[in-house]
């Protein structure tokens, strides 16, 4: 095998270790979530939980079952258990604080939710360095 394959592999497989690593402490930090601005909701397959340009005021965490986000007739993303929904994109100065895409439920759905400002003063006094700096830059 070439060097530049062994290198995309180890690469490939650091990513992985990574992405694993994100969800299992966003799924800590999604379960030691209590109060009365957190909520667990159900969702039937087929149905919206949100659409594009409504204000984007929650973050979901995927406790079971398949999202997809779209944009217009592109699908962008598949969530399963574990990912995150709502990303914080929408604190970019272009959305005007309004939902970037549309989540369509593939299947039924069990989703735990939280206020974007809840969740940003957690990343920024509660996540890595990265998640800090990454929230900082998207509040300018």
């Amino acid at each position: 095998m070439s060097e530049h394959h062994t290198h995309s592999r180890d690469v490939d497989e650091r990513r992985g270790e990574q992405m694993a690593e994100s969800k299992l402490l966003i799924k800590q930090l999604f379960d030691s979530l209590e109060g009365p601005d957190i909520w667990l909701e159900q969702y039937d397959a087929r149905q919206t939980v949100f659409r594009r340009e409504e204000s984007a005021d929650r973050m979901w965490y995927v406790v079971s079952g398949v999202v997809e986000e779209w944009r217009g007739d592109a699908r962008v993303s598949v969530l399963n258990a574990g990912d995150m929904l709502g990303d914080i994109t929408h604190l970019a100065p272009q959305s005007g604080g309004k939902r970037m895409s549309t989540a369509v439920c593939v299947t039924d759905v069990v989703l735990k939710s939280m206020p974007f400002e809840r969740m940003v003063q957690m990343l920024l006094t509660q996540g890595g360095e990265e998640m800090r700096l990454l929230t900082r830059k998207l509040l300018r």
